[in-house]
């Protein structure tokens, strides 16, 4: 099993490259989307071949540890979306098509 987990962890860390776990290259607006999207089959062969060496007692915590990376909605039957992981500032917003920065619309001015 310590064989397994080492693969895994291997593999998360080859895909996520960049972004864990230092963010050393985060995109600065939307564009993680497109980045998470395409690792994603990858990290998800990984998920499948490492759970079932999972205790049982854990494998409830290490689904939704899963689904939480995969789905901001944290709901099972959504299958990927990453809006959480935006940086939600004012690129963000001006790349989402809003024209007012959280600074502004903070203070008021």
């Amino acid at each position: 099993m310590q064989k397994r987990v080492r693969l895994s962890d291997a593999r998360f860390i080859k895909r996520l490259e960049g972004l864990y776990p230092r963010p050393s290259n985060w995109p600065k607006t939307t564009g993680i989307d497109p980045t998470l999207r395409k690792v994603f089959p990858a990290l998800q062969a990984a998920v499948a071949t490492f759970r079932p060496y999972v205790s049982d007692d854990q494998k409830a915590a290490f689904d939704e540890a899963w689904r939480d990376y995969r789905c901001s909605t944290k709901r099972d039957v959504d299958t990927q979306d990453y809006t959480h992981y935006l940086n939600i500032g004012s690129e963000s917003i001006n790349a989402l098509g809003g024209g007012v920065s959280l600074e502004t619309s903070r203070t008021g001015s």
